[in-house]
């Protein structure tokens, strides 16, 4: 997408405005298209245009188009990796639909593809003068028509899938483009390019994501349950069971967030539960949250005992009863708590994310956020601004043989220049937090929920989805998921940020290869091309692209 032009003219428009009428300039939009038309390329159909994007960008509906006639997907084999297509018209109002085929080989062989139409949220005090309309929720489109306003776009996504057994080399999909009474005005082109390797498929990078039993209202009009409820509010213990429907529901959810290479804490299935060591056993999860009942021993080490009967179980699964002690209270339980697992659980693997503070708890003493978790929680978890001020006690943990995974969460906030997973960011930063994280040789993701619904209401029409005190600079926080229920299904409705992040594991999956078949040295060399720090990284898809299709092509040749 091409919208300098539009920054421009937007920038000198609104340096000529009052102040307070900045916010409302956008009401001049249909008069400012009227000389300034939102361009892309034109179709048999005069009235038609289009654009490619590549799949970090979040073109608004009032972007100006480029002029991409066509597009090149590059991935490894097991890998997804997509584009988007944007539709604009210049009539009054326009019908159109598009039709994707499998990317196809010149033996025959195919791709699979697979296509959303990206729904808008409107997020006050982000975007631009004409409008601060973001795409994230990607609804399933099956080829059915779309109704398009003038001068306003409508973005797809298109995703290719190259199984790991899948033919390297070249692949071609067509793009039809066709008009409302379904007659093709325009096919264009994407070029898939499969490299000769695969990625892995246990992913390089831990991950531990929420998956909030409140869910089940929005999500299919069913009881409120605990089960799998985020880290601040209340833990699963083992005490709830799910009814059938809800059963089904949440499975519905893990899975997806596992075909995206995000684990949720708990599984669909209780530990004890014969159905979940399907999932135990399963390469793709990466690990899994022990129960914790909190007073009923016999049952925590049943679930502590099936786990390490297992080496595989054992060194997937992880204790997380507690968040981030930052206050006496909690203090106080973290100690409670590891006293009891050094008791019960010898050997236990616990997760307890932190940040930069210090707690005077209830006997007077003031106690760092690294000196509660020393010789007590061996996986380290900080978020994510806070490593490089502790790194010479990460370094020294790690020697004891302690993992590092971090966080982000509300926090670090957009304004500190740091990558995070807000709606209105460039999709960039998304993806560039997984160069930072292997960047940064930490081997574990964590985020505390995918669908932070309860102080949002529906997530659809309310973006700020972190409390009632906070605003629109929160926007998406704890939301990677949307609920189907509202395109009348009782399936997840994925976020265009979740492919972002899918795409980004990928990539640290890529860079880690990269280190084992170029090198530490050349890996560094690329990744630096990318992101020289936390707060220093391209904003341009065009450099991260060309930098990550040099990555792939160097390891094809390594291979």
């Amino acid at each position: 997408m091409v919208d300098l032009f539009n920054k421009i003219i937007a920038f000198l428009l609104a340096l000529l405005m009052p102040l307070g009428a900045k916010i409302s300039f956008s009401k001049y939009y249909d008069s400012y298209r009227t000389v300034f038309p939102q361009g892309g390329v034109q179709t048999a159909d005069a009235e038609l245009y289009y654009d490619f994007a590549h799949p970090t960008e979040k073109p608004k509906p009032t972007d100006n188009l480029g002029r991409d006639r066509d597009f090149t997907v590059r991935m490894a084999k097991n890998e997804t990796e997509g584009c988007q297509l944007v539709v604009s018209t210049d009539a009054a109002e326009k019908g159109f639909l598009i039709r994707v085929s499998p990317a196809k080989n010149a033996q025959g062989k195919t791709l699979s593809a697979s296509v959303w139409k990206a729904a808008y949220l409107d997020i006050e005090g982000h975007g631009d003068v004409f409008s601060g309309e973001f795409p994230d929720p990607l609804i399933p489109y099956g080829g059915e028509a779309v109704t398009l306003e003038k001068n306003r776009s409508q973005t797809f996504y298109i995703e290719f899938r190259a199984d790991a057994d899948a033919d390297a080399g070249e692949y071609v999909s067509i793009v039809s483009i066709c008009d409302e009474n379904n007659v093709c005005v325009k096919d264009a082109r994407i070029t898939v390019t499969v490299w000769n390797f695969a990625l892995p498929e246990t992913s390089a990078s831990a991950t531990a994501v929420g998956l909030n039993g409140s869910l089940f209202p929005l999500a299919a009009g069913l009881p409120y349950d605990f089960y799998g409820t985020n880290t601040w509010l209340s833990f699963y213990d083992g005490s709830s069971t799910l009814s059938p429907e809800q059963e089904e529901v949440y499975k519905k959810y893990y899975d997806c967030l596992l075909e995206h290479k995000l684990c949720a804490f708990f599984l669909p299935f209780d530990l004890l539960d014969p159905r979940a060591e399907e999932y135990m056993n399963d390469p793709r999860v990466t690990a899994f949250c022990i129960p914790y009942p909190k007073t009923d021993d016999e049952k925590l080490v049943r679930y502590y005992e099936k786990v390490t009967s297992n080496e595989l179980w054992e060194s997937k699964a992880y204790f997380y009863p507690v968040d981030e002690p930052f206050d006496a209270d909690r203090i106080d339980n973290f100690d409670a708590i590891v006293e009891r697992l050094g008791r019960l659980c010898p050997g236990y693997h616990m997760v307890v994310p932190f940040g930069d503070y210090e707690v005077t708890d209830h006997n007077g003493n003031l106690r760092t956020a690294t000196g509660i978790e020393e010789n007590t929680v061996d996986i380290l978890c900080p978020i994510s601004d806070y490593l490089d001020e502790i790194r010479p006690w990460i370094d020294e943990r790690e020697a004891q043989g302690d993992r590092l995974w971090w966080y982000v969460c509300c926090g670090p906030s957009d304004g500190s220049g740091h990558c995070n997973l807000f709606t209105f960011q460039n999709g960039l930063k998304h993806r560039i937090l997984f160069w930072q994280q292997r960047m940064q040789n930490v081997n574990g993701f964590l985020y505390y929920e995918t669908c932070n619904w309860g102080f949002a209401g529906d997530p659809w029409t309310n973006p700020v989805t972190y409390g009632a005190a906070t605003d629109a600079d929160e926007a998406g926080d704890g939301l990677l998921l949307y609920p189907g229920s509202k395109i009348g299904t009782t399936d997840p409705v994925v976020s265009l940020r979740l492919k972002d992040v899918r795409d980004g594991m990928e990539d640290f999956d890529l860079l880690t290869l990269a280190k084992e078949k170029l090198g530490e040295k050349e890996t560094e060399k690329l990744i630096r091309r990318v992101t020289r720090g936390m707060t220093k990284y391209t904003d341009d898809p065009a450099v991260f692209f060309a930098v990550r299709n040099e990555l792939g092509e160097k390891l094809s040749q390594a291979d």
